[in-house]
């Protein structure tokens, strides 16, 4: 399971500092924990614990300072609004996660994030959706969502271009595409193709 942003510029989500502040104002392992009744494990790569590319030990995740997010949003110019939420020029943070209906541990780490996150002056609201009928025409171009909260499958034998590779992301002529959330590095993309070869 993972938090998608959606960075397609215009959107809410293309700007790293908000997306830098969410993951500070969550405790993950709190999350898990709620959210799995205490079942789940923290994965930190796209690549499966299992897998010979697995990276050992794994990455460390980042760990909630409320305070830091806070001030890494005033510092873009976001304001705390009269109810406490930020705003910046006439717009408020907030956002939907949007999650598949019947996922229930999606749906409680979906509010488990968002009840954490309000501390930080961020409003989220877990809106649960059918997926073919709502969810997948939300992930084709134009990628018209914000946050969704879904799952993978891996392959113990990983090779990630079709999800991080710039190319990969939606177009009006290639509507549909695993990098629905349209995150784009040149660097990443050398580095992939890189693997591949």
């Amino acid at each position: 399971n993972y938090l998608a942003f959606n960075t397609r510029p215009g959107r809410l989500f293309a700007s790293g500092i908000i997306r830098r502040a969410i993951a500070s104002c969550v405790d993950l392992p709190a999350i898990i924990t709620g959210a799995t009744d205490e079942s789940g494990i923290p994965i930190s790569s796209t690549v499966a614990p299992t897998s010979w590319a697995a990276e050992h030990p794994p990455g460390a995740e980042a760990t909630r300072d409320v305070s830091g997010a806070r001030a890494s949003l005033v510092a873009d110019g976001w304001a705390v609004g009269a109810d406490g939420v930020f705003v910046r020029a006439g717009a408020r943070l907030e956002a939907d996660i949007i999650v598949r209906q019947g996922q229930v541990a999606r749906t409680r780490a979906a509010q488990l994030i968002v009840d954490q996150v309000a501390e930080c002056g961020i409003s989220l609201t877990v809106a649960e959706l059918p997926f073919s009928s709502d969810i997948a025409p939300r992930l084709r171009y134009p990628n018209n969502f914000d946050l969704y909260l879904g799952a993978w499958q891996w392959s113990l034998d990983p090779d990630d271009s079709d999800i991080f590779a710039s190319s990969a992301c939606p177009t009006e002529e290639s509507p549909v595409g695993k990098n629905f959330v349209c995150w784009a590095n040149s660097r990443v993309d050398q580095l992939l193709a890189q693997g591949i070869a």
